[in-house]
């Protein structure tokens, strides 16, 4: 009997070697900027951008007196607002902010009965022009998971992905003057389409990630030469031809893109893949990235982005699963990592930081909260293992992160009581991590 509880407590011991090590905490913000729109109901951030200074931009969702609306704000790269501007429309939606070659700030949103427009502000604040586009919708729905509205083009124009009837449209307004110019267009022949996501391509022209209407459909990657001729639409079916969620497509240094998706599985659950087209249309590399063979082994993908060196990083989706990062090859599509936190919680963002490290914010129900959630978010090292991680109880969630030399810069919005607006926090990307090895769901790199 003796020899059987040390054999099993030994088993204990080596067990718990194999679980995974709790990463160490994040440490308080190096400062703190929350802020509000007077007046209105309530504040919410939307989406972050950093210029080449360090200069923030946030674009926000307002409500007032029942009606919906957009505003844009600059704080310095220390954090200290400088001003926020609010849209004169009502009834807005917003779909971003991006920032333009000539050191403005185009605010994008959608109006009913006036169409798609883009407001740009210079540095100081002050309205710098101002343009619609009649034909279109936004598909807006999409925003909520890191895909993009819009992209600047080659020459400096802002290009935005629009759906106008079952057409695939990229609007454009023109460097400098924001003068709209003609719209490349591809007409799809199909029931049904949504538009997704939107990168610029080195050639001057743009692609668009899109998906059909349903099962027998699937995922569309349309490019558009630079004079808006289509060079070629890629069709990704998956298992049964459903597409669920969004996609998001990326440009690559090699003159090709990446799509990152979740077609339905056979087993009637969401799997992640990522396909690579070549310029003139050929498939380089296709890779389903959870195992879709298995309910419980699937995943959809959330949020990615393009590493410096190429590489693809993707957060993996999994109601109240661990916060979750594949690294894709961007030559060859093979899995380099796949690592987890130890901090549950659904991913909105990622950003990579001039050291390799990447942080993927979002949020988490809290257990007995009637729906509530909590801002959470996981920091990993260059080579997949997870560093740091935190959470801000006292916002609802995060909605987008950036990093520069400076280090993370982190977008919030939520929180108890009324109209808590919007919060931006800094935080350091070179802090100490933990010292043990965590390797769950993935395994010890080569």
């Amino acid at each position: 009997m003796h020899v059987r509880l040390s054999t099993l407590a030994a088993c204990l011991v080596s067990a718990a070697a194999l679980l995974p090590a709790p990463a160490r905490a994040f440490p308080e913000p190096l400062w703190t900027t929350p802020w509000r729109v007077d007046d209105a109901a309530w504040t919410s951030g939307s989406t972050l951008e950093r210029a080449a200074d360090g200069d923030l931009y946030v674009a926000l969702d307002i409500s007032r007196a029942g009606s919906n609306r957009i505003a844009l704000s600059r704080l310095s790269a220390q954090g200290v607002l400088a001003w926020t501007r609010e849209h004169g429309g009502t009834n807005v939606l917003g779909g971003g902010a991006v920032l333009l070659p000539d050191a403005t700030a185009a605010l994008i949103g959608e109006r009913g009965g006036v169409g798609i427009f883009a407001q740009a502000f210079d540095v100081q604040g002050l309205s710098a022009w101002e343009h619609s586009q009649p034909d279109g919708r936004l598909d807006l729905g999409a925003k909520a998971v890191g895909v993009r509205v819009a992209a600047v083009g080659t020459q400096g124009d802002l290009l935005v992905r629009a759906r106008d009837g079952t057409d695939i449209v990229v609007l454009r307004f023109a460097a400098g003057s924001g003068l709209p110019l003609p719209a490349w267009r591809w007409v799809s022949g199909l029931p049904l389409v949504r538009v997704m996501s939107i990168a610029s391509l080195a050639d001057g022209g743009a692609v668009v990630a899109a998906h059909g209407p349903g099962t027998m459909s699937g995922f569309l990657t349309v490019r558009f030469a630079p004079d808006g001729t289509v060079r070629h639409a890629d069709l990704e079916t998956g298992d049964i031809g459903n597409p669920l969620g969004n996609a998001s497509v990326f440009a690559t240094a090699d003159d090709a893109v990446i799509v990152v998706a979740s077609p339905e599985t056979q087993l009637g659950s969401p799997g992640a893949m990522a396909w690579k087209v070549a310029r003139e249309g050929t498939r380089l590399w296709t890779r389903r990235l959870s195992n879709q063979a298995s309910t419980a082994e699937t995943f959809s993908a959330g949020p990615s982005i393009l590493a410096a060196d190429g590489d693809l990083l993707v957060a993996a989706q999994r109601a109240g699963q661990a916060m979750r990062l594949l690294r894709v090859d961007g030559t060859s599509g093979a899995t380099r990592w796949d690592r987890s936190s130890s901090t549950i919680g659904d991913v909105t963002s990622l950003a990579e930081a001039p050291n390799g490290r990447v942080l993927a914010v979002g949020f988490a129900f809290v257990m007995g909260g009637g729906g509530r959630t909590t801002a959470k978010f996981a920091e990993f090292q260059s080579d997949g293992r997870p560093c740091r991680e935190g959470e801000v109880s006292s916002l609802s969630y995060f909605n987008a992160a950036v990093a520069g030399d400076e280090g993370w810069t982190v977008l919030g919005s939520g929180g108890e009581g009324a109209n808590q607006g919007a919060r931006l926090q800094r935080y350091d990307a070179d802090g100490t991590c933990t010292t043990d090895a965590v390797f769950a769901d993935g395994f010890d790199p080569d």
